[in-house]
């Protein structure tokens, strides 16, 4: 059961990013998506359309600041958006969080399966493993070349003499 913390009538979850490995020289800024998996399940302000979003810039942390003013259970999913770096293992696991809210208080579990029947965590935390190249190195194109052409012409060759063959085998027929 990750701890709520009580800010008025809202729950506080702590969420961390990690990142390990060849980190880039400049932080990859990553992005929180929590969405409202219930009807009517109060999100973040600056929500919009049933999703919330916040950044974290390398390792770093944020605090999800969930209203709980109306009563009932409220479900969200929070995932990490994947990264742009080829040299960047990103964790894409999916937090399920069921907050339930009574006239005698809020609590919060946060699950890792959708049907919220299996282990409970009490840490939010995304971990990033960069590997290779050097840190800091943008995503690079390699340039086309001519080596794999003769590969494309030799498959148009086949599926064109295969369909010769159909077509003559049909022609026999009638």
């Amino acid at each position: 059961v990750v701890p709520a913390m009580a800010a008025g009538a809202a729950v506080e979850l702590p969420v961390r990013v990690t990142v390990s490995g060849d980190a880039p020289d400049v932080p990859e800024v990553f992005t929180l998506t929590l969405r409202a998996a219930s009807d009517g399940a109060p999100l973040p302000e600056g929500s919009r359309n049933g999703v919330y979003t916040c950044a974290v810039s390398g390792g770093g942390s944020a605090v999800l600041t969930i209203p709980c003013t109306r009563e009932g259970r409220h479900v969200y999913t929070l995932r990490q958006e994947a990264g742009q770096r080829h040299s960047g293992q990103y964790d894409d696991r999916v937090y399920y969080i069921a907050i339930t809210v009574t006239p005698e208080g809020r609590t919060a579990a946060v699950y890792g399966d959708a049907d919220m029947q299996g282990g409970k965590y009490d840490v939010l935390e995304f971990r990033n493993r960069y590997h290779g190249g050097r840190p800091g190195d943008a995503p690079t194109v390699s340039p086309k070349t001519g080596d794999g052409g003769m590969a494309v012409y030799a498959a148009l060759a086949l599926v064109s003499a295969a369909g010769m063959a159909v077509t003559a085998g049909q022609k026999r027929d009638f």
